[in-house]
């Protein structure tokens, strides 16, 4: 019984780093973002567009990642949500006309939202009714510090590339 404990303490302390990991690396390209659409020669406006079209794309999105997680595990789901997001977030950083940067962060919405959904499910899972409260409490603690960490580093970087 206690080997299980010290593996489920373990596990639990992997999903959080990974998942402090997931906030920071998708937020890297955020800080630079409005320089690209500058340097693309975008209108003021395409900024909102495009956060409102992956922020609208993750919103409907995240019922049926929670979905799919009761049907193929969230496991499995984080790793498509991070391994897609990954490519859109490349993909983004590409684009160079208004609809391909609106396709880029319709898809970055719809894989950005599997990692969040699937990490607190599978929180929720592996906790118990005592443990659960603390748990979501660094949940929510390690995406704020990861987003953070993310603009931090993308900010730095972004001000040697633009």
């Amino acid at each position: 019984m206690l080997n299980r404990i010290k593996g489920m303490k373990r596990l639990m302390q992997s999903v959080y780093i990974f998942h402090a990991f997931f906030w920071a690396f998708s937020n890297l390209i955020n800080p630079i973002t409005p320089a690209m659409f500058l340097e693309l020669g975008l209108p003021d406006y395409m900024f909102g567009v495009s956060f409102a079209a992956m922020a609208g794309a993750s919103f409907f999105m995240a019922p049926v990642w929670g979905r799919l997680c009761g049907k193929i595990g969230c496991t499995k789901v984080i790793f498509i949500g991070f391994v897609t997001y990954a490519v859109t977030q490349i993909a983004f950083y590409y684009s160079v006309t208004q609809a391909e940067i609106i396709i880029c962060r319709l898809a970055g919405g719809i894989t950005c939202s599997a990692v969040p959904v699937a990490t607190l499910a599978g929180l929720i899972n592996l906790t118990g009714a005592e443990e659960r409260s603390r748990g979501m409490l660094y949940y929510s603690v390690l995406s704020t510090a990861g987003c953070a960490v993310g603009y931090s580093i993308g900010g730095f970087f972004g001000q040697h590339i633009y």
